[in-house]
């Protein structure tokens, strides 16, 4: 399974939270936050912040997500589609 998005964050206000969720047991997403006018990078697992770092984006983010028959999924993000990170 691979799933990918393209989110426009331009409009992001303090408080907000945009990302890609994968529902199961447990859910996981990674996402964007903006918290006191900074974006931050965040991956969270079963509801716990696992990962959080600050990240400049002017626009457009990309995330993906892979996975397999097991109960493990891979997040990555990009700025442009073409070079993709683990997170």
């Amino acid at each position: 399974m691979t799933a990918v998005t393209s989110l426009d964050i331009s409009a992001l206000k303090d408080g907000d939270v945009a990302g890609l969720c994968v529902w199961n047991k447990p859910y996981s997403y990674i996402g964007i936050s903006k918290q006191e006018g900074k974006q931050y990078l965040v991956w969270t697992d079963n509801g716990q912040n696992i990962k959080k770092s600050e990240i400049n984006i002017d626009k457009n983010i990309y995330f993906r997500v892979t996975g397999d028959n097991s109960s493990i999924a891979r997040f990555e993000y990009s700025r442009d589609e073409k070079n993709w990170f683990r997170y």
